[in-house]
């Protein structure tokens, strides 16, 4: 009965493969960082994620971080195995001991030793203001506001397996006395299912309960539920590492050998996974992190990858079977067909079979025909990649009988464990594919070896000549091919074949698009030309020619825009009026020229013109910005309205979810990351005051987001407290960075906001900082040297009045006082009119300035030298 239903299951499986592939929901979208490119080491044992979304990494060399932008290491003694958060500042258990890492100013840390009696602190977990940690057979604790004295929880006979911070206290794993919940000084046992190896807890309080028979339990409520998984074979094939819950439906299972398992705990469902296959840089997990927007970081020995089941962007390149450069797509009937530079091929459903060999011993008495059937030691799961935890052997009872012997036999069981997709290649097309059509029912491929239609899995050639662009005139059987040869071929389908008519037989000219415009009439866009036909009952009946300016000799492409074809180059756009070409200035004057343009498989046209892309159900003015989330968008396909296929310059291929993805944020916060001038990092907090000699300021902002998905551009003002203000800038993705050479003396204010992928501006919060002048410019300086000025004057005046004994100590003050008058009004004339770099020019300048200023010389000279009269 077993062996029947296996064969039905297998049977069910190969029927379904004619299923649509198109409900494939496709991978989970993946980004990859590898910390060893700059220079440190890949040996990650835990991740954080702080308040602003920063990254903290457990590495061998300390704690790592990453801001989206770059990284850099806060050394420790000692390698770091785990890290908690707590208001601002972290904790790290490491090889030797626990510390303590701090902010000491914007994007630098220290870390100041906490417990160094104490080695090998695995686990960390902060609960009502207490850290606990797990060392050896430990459970130790310390206050996280003031850290000083170590306490002692618990003490086990045997190495603790886990610790984990719950709604109730924190839960720790004993291999001798179970599931233990630690709260204080207090500890006592929790009430889990038997076995217990470890619980994990949702944000919402849901605990996770995971046993050593791989079997999982979820609390819904105050109920314990058992989870029925449908892949429990996985399960016992693959050591566990870490598990996490994503949300209250999705639960992500770290393995040592399989990548990462995404389950639903309330169905038991496998939802995907997650490998090498599937995009994972490596399949060996160490370790898990889910934050708050439901986005799953796996360390691996490559490095850390980031994992979004929630985003609504999927990917279609990693199945297996996919070759060669990705050049154009065709989602039909519920089929997925890629083209390449290799072929065509199409996503379909393969049954996973696992064949089993068992050995099983028959029990034959020798006094019946009866056989009793004993499968072979069934063996427990081992654990080996997080828990190590050691198989406890059981003992089976053997029946007693007096008459029987023993036979060994072996049988092969298939049973279908999985339905996987992957991509068959087209049998008989092996060439570059330029274009997928659908028309008239059929599927027809265009090569640069030939014209083909496919059927199923394999294709029959219709012409051997090198295609360039396909297009099927809508309402008749008429089929057109631009060529290599510069030709255009013409084909129509009668007595189940496709036969040539020759239509367009004498032209010769680059065409790169066929289209049809809203009044039925053909267009074929050359690179300088452009050919209108009409065309009735399969005969041309009328051809105009029109010259359209292309001076860069680029494509020409063309798209249907209220009532009117339009002609598109980098020049601008072009329309058809009164049998004439013209320029269509009102388009242009609306979104800009044309920069980038992407054309679908069903001939529509996306235009991106530096701000946004446009296009969306062949209207030139509908904005379809999601194309933004994208690099360099090199082909379009839609299946509906909602669902968009894309295929990048990277070679990947990914389905969108339109109306969910205009919803994506990306960075949540744009902040001051640092500031440095010519000697280095600048310690601020809210504010900063720099010296005029140290005015050479760069600052770098941040907005930390790691999808990598879209780009993020910056712009930036600077304005004086005074309320003057500079332009904004361009956008631009480098300008977070912004540099001043030389500041005035002056209150200033920066303000910066960064426009994401979809057009969202965030803004930064504004930073005021101060220019402070050398203190000869400064206003007590200037005070001073105004008494100091005007003392030495009325002393001058005074002792000049007096005897003559005071002559000579009179004329030298006199002539010191007027020096320094005249030289401070020259310095405010060489200020106010400016100096030139040429010693020529400036010297000219001071000798006008000397000239302008001898009356007042002359005046000040004889006042000062007068010689007081004598009292009679």
């Amino acid at each position: 009965m077993q062996r029947n239903l296996l064969y039905i299951s297998l049977l069910w499986a190969l029927m379904s493969l004619a299923g649509g592939a198109l409900a494939q929901p496709g991978l989970f979208y993946t980004n990859h960082y590898n910390p060893a490119l700059y220079g440190y080491d890949n040996d990650n044992f835990a991740l954080l994620q702080d308040d602003r979304h920063m990254l903290h990494l457990a590495n061998r060399q300390g704690v790592l971080h990453y801001d989206g932008h770059s990284w850099w290491l806060t050394p420790t003694p000692y390698a770091i195995y785990s890290l908690s958060w707590y208001e601002g500042s972290m904790f790290a258990g490491g090889r030797n001991g626990v510390g303590r890492l701090t902010r000491t100013r914007p994007g630098e840390w220290s870390f100041e030793p906490l417990d160094t009696l104490h080695g090998h602190i695995t686990a960390t977990a902060v609960w009502r203001d207490s850290l606990y940690y797990l060392a050896g057979n430990l459970v130790l604790a310390i206050d996280a506001r003031q850290p000083q004295s170590v306490d002692t929880l618990y003490e086990a006979t045997d190495e603790l397996l886990d610790l984990t911070a719950g709604p109730h206290g924190v839960y720790v794993s004993d291999e001798d006395r179970g599931l233990l919940m630690v709260r204080g000084d207090q500890s006592k046992q929790a009430k889990p299912p038997a076995n217990t190896l470890l619980v994990r807890f949702s944000r919402n309080g849901r605990a996770l309960y995971f046993t050593d028979s791989a079997t999982f339990y979820f609390t819904n409520g105050q109920h314990l539920h058992r989870v029925v998984y449908d892949n429990i074979q996985y399960l016992h094939d693959h050591d566990i590492t870490d598990i996490i819950w994503v949300n209250d439906s999705l639960v992500a299972i770290g393995t040592l050998p399989g990548g990462v398992f995404f389950m639903n705990p309330n169905t038991g469902k496998t939802i995907q996974v997650v490998d090498y296959d599937a995009g994972l840089p490596d399949n060996q997990i160490n370790a898990l992190y889910a934050n708050a927007a439901g986005e799953v970081w796996a360390l691996h020995p490559e490095g850390l990858s980031l994992i979004a089941p929630e985003l609504p962007l999927s990917c279609y390149h990693h199945y297996k079977g996919l070759r060669g450069n990705l050049t154009k797509l065709l989602p039909h009937n519920g089929q997925l067909l890629v083209g390449t530079s290799l072929g065509v091929f199409r996503l379909v459903k393969k049954p996973q079979v696992r064949k089993t060999t068992l050995v099983y011993r028959v029990k034959v008495p020798l006094d019946k025909t009866e056989e009793e059937h004993h499968d072979t030691d069934k063996k427990r799961k081992k654990f080996l990649g997080l828990f190590n935890r050691k198989n406890k052997s059981t003992r089976s009872r053997q029946q007693e009988s007096k008459l029987y012997k023993y036979e060994y036999r072996r049988k092969v069981v298939e049973e279908v464990v999985a339905v996987n997709y992957e991509y068959e290649q087209i049998k008989e097309i092996e060439a570059k594919t330029e274009d997928l059509l659908h028309y008239n029912g059929q599927v027809i491929a265009g090569t640069v070896h030939g014209i083909y239609y496919i059927e199923q899995d394999s294709a029959v050639l219709i012409d051997q000549v090198p295609v360039r662009d396909l297009f099927g005139m809508p309402g008749q059987n008429l089929l057109f091919a631009s060529t290599y040869d510069d030709e255009v071929r013409t084909y129509t389908y009668r007595g189940g074949h496709w036969d040539a008519l020759n239509l367009m037989e004498g032209l010769h000219d680059h065409i790169e698009q066929i289209a049809l415009d809203p009044q039925g009439a053909v267009w074929l866009c050359g690179m300088d030309s452009l050919y209108r036909l009409e065309i009735e009952h399969n005969s041309l009946t009328d051809v105009e020619v029109f010259d359209i300016a292309n001076p860069h000799y680029e494509h020409i492409y063309s798209v249907n825009y209220e009532g009117e074809i339009l002609f598109i180059n980098s020049s601008g756009y072009f329309t058809y009026r009164n049998r004439q070409i013209v320029r269509y200035k009102e388009i242009e004057e609306q979104i800009g020229l044309p920069r980038k343009y992407v054309v679908g498989q069903d001939g529509e046209l996306w235009v991106n013109t530096g701000q946004a892309w446009y296009g969306a159900n062949k209207d030139i003015k509908n904005s379809l910005n999601f194309l933004s989330l994208f690099k360099d968008p090199q082909a379009v396909a839609s299946s509906d309205n909602r669902t968009f296929w894309v295929i990048t310059s990277a070679n990947e291929l990914y389905k969108v979810d339109a109306e969910k993805v205009a919803r994506f944020k990306g960075s949540s916060e744009v902040f001051l990351k640092e500031v440095r001038d010519s000697n280095g990092r600048v310690a601020f907090d809210t504010d900063l005051e720099v010296k005029q000699e140290n005015s050479s300021l760069t600052f770098e902002f941040v907005a930390p987001e790691y999808t990598g998905i879209g780009q993020k551009e910056f712009r930036y003002r600077l304005r004086s407290a005074g309320g003057s203000r500079s332009p904004w800038s361009a956008w631009s993705p480098a300008n977070n960075t912004i540099s001043y050479q030389f500041l005035a003396p002056g209150s200033y204010i920066l303000e910066v906001q960064m426009r994401q992928a979809l057009g969202e501006v965030l803004e930064a919060k504004p930073f005021h900082f101060k220019v402070i002048p050398p203190y000869w410019k400064r206003p007590w300086f200037y005070v001073g040297e105004v008494v100091f000025f005007g003392t030495l004057m009325l002393l001058s005046f005074y002792l000049n009045r007096g005897r003559k004994k005071y002559t000579v100590i009179n004329r030298l003050l006199g002539f010191l006082t007027l020096i320094l008058i005249v030289e401070f009004f020259q310095t405010i004339a060489e200020y106010e009119f400016g100096v030139n770099d040429s010693p020529v020019i400036n010297f000219f300048i001071q000798a006008f300035i000397a000239l302008l200023i001898l009356p007042v010389e002359g005046v000040l000279r004889k006042w000062l030298t007068v010689e007081g009269k004598e009292k009679g």
